[in-house]
């Protein structure tokens, strides 16, 4: 897929399998709403059709999760702690191996299936959504993401994160 960061900016997708959670994230941006609206047309265009995989980038896409998967074995302390966690998790010691060997099967229909399913639903009105910006774009962040998503924007001062995210209530302290 070609890059969806206008100006100065970066991005990445990340699959937090034992959360069972898809995360994309954009970084170092100069103009954040752009770059959520430019990945979001791309994404849409992929999903619609519009816009299609071809060989070489279904191939780099694998050679990607293959660097993953391979990185996270590469000393024999991480093999162990690879393998471990694997059968841990009740994936047996071999999971990565089997991993890699499915990766060879995936199509571009099966990319583009798992893109609709996992990918898409990231950038509508019911993903959890979390942008960081310097106070003096609060406001014009806040309402461009509350335009481009359709619902209510809550905006939260940093020396009000830690109070916004209490579990406890600061009148049940007093007790």
């Amino acid at each position: 897929m070609r890059s969806t960061t206008p100006g100065t900016c970066a991005d990445s997708i990340r699959a937090l399998l034992d959360a069972q959670l898809v995360q994309f994230g954009l970084f170092k941006c100069t103009d954040t709403l752009s770059a959520y609206s430019a990945a979001k047309s791309i994404i849409e265009g992929y999903a619609s059709g519009r816009e299609s995989f071809s060989e070489i980038m279904l191939d780099g896409a694998k050679s990607t999760v293959t660097y993953t998967l391979v990185r996270g074995t590469s000393t024999r302390l991480s093999a162990a702690a690879t393998a471990f966690d694997n059968q841990y998790g009740g994936k047996g010691v071999d999971y990565s191996k089997w991993l890699l060997e499915q990766l060879d099967h995936v199509t571009a229909a099966d990319a583009l299936h798992a893109l609709k399913k996992y990918i898409v639903p990231l950038f509508d009105a019911s993903a959890n959504v979390a942008a960081t910006c310097p106070v003096n774009k609060i406001d014009a962040d806040a309402d461009g993401l509350r335009e481009q998503l359709g619902v209510p924007v809550r905006k939260l001062l940093e020396e009000n994160l830690f109070t916004a995210f209490d579990p406890v209530p600061e009148a049940a302290e007093e007790v």
